[in-house]
C-alpha cells in the first residue's frame, strides 16, 4: 500500500519466509489488476492530527472489513468531526481510559501476570506498571485492541509520561 491509497486489501497469507505477505499477496489481484473479491480483507489508512507536543502521530490503520465500502464508511466516519473517539488530538491516557469505560473494563491481575514479575525479578530488572498501562493489558486481553494498536497506545502512553 502507497501513502496514496487510504483503503486497500491485505491478507494472513505467509511467504517462504514465514512473514505476513500482507498488502503484498500476489493472490489479492487478479491478472487484469482488479481486486481478487475472494481473497483478503478491506483496510483503511488514515492520518492523525498531531498529539501532545504537536509531534506526528503514526497513521491509524483498520482492517477487517469484508467490502471496500464498508472500509471507506469506517474511515469516513473517523474523519466526521462528531466522531470523538479520535476527531481531535487526544491524550494516550484519555483514550485508553475512554475505551475501558466504553467496553466496561477493568485490568484483572491473572497468574500469568504473577509469573512474569517473578521472572522479571529473576532477571534483577524490577518493572512497576501504572494503572493505564494495566488498562492497555485489558483492552488488549478482552479483544477490544489488536496487538498492533496496543503497542502504539503503549509507546504514545510511555512517551506523554515521560514527558510530564
Amino acid at each position: 500500500m502507497s501513502r496514496g491509497e487510504p483503503v486497500y486489501k491485505r491478507c494472513k497469507c505467509r511467504g517462504a519466509d514465514d512473514k505476513d505477505l500482507g498488502a503484498n499477496c500476489p493472490k489479492l489481484k487478479r491478472a487484469d489488476n482488479s481486486w481478487n473479491p475472494k481473497h483478503g480483507t478491506w483496510y483503511f489508512a488514515l492520518e492523525l492530527p498531531p498529539g501532545p507536543n504537536k509531534k506526528r502521530r503514526p497513521r491509524m490503520r483498520r482492517g477487517g472489513f469484508e467490502t471496500r465500502e464498508a472500509a471507506i464508511e469506517a474511515r469516513e466516519k473517523r474523519l466526521n468531526p462528531r466522531y470523538k473517539q479520535w476527531s481531535a488530538p487526544t491524550s494516550a491516557k484519555k483514550m485508553v481510559l475512554d475505551l475501558a469505560r466504553q467496553h466496561e473494563l477493568s485490568y484483572v491481575r491473572t497468574q500469568d501476570d504473577a509469573l512474569a514479575d517473578v521472572i522479571t525479578g529473576l532477571t534483577g530488572d524490577v518493572v512497576v506498571t501504572d494503572e493505564i498501562e494495566d488498562l492497555i493489558v485489558a483492552l488488549k486481553r478482552a479483544g477490544a485492541i489488536d496487538e498492533k494498536t496496543m503497542i502504539e497506545l503503549l509507546g504514545s502512553y510511555l512517551v506523554e509520561k515521560e514527558s510530564i
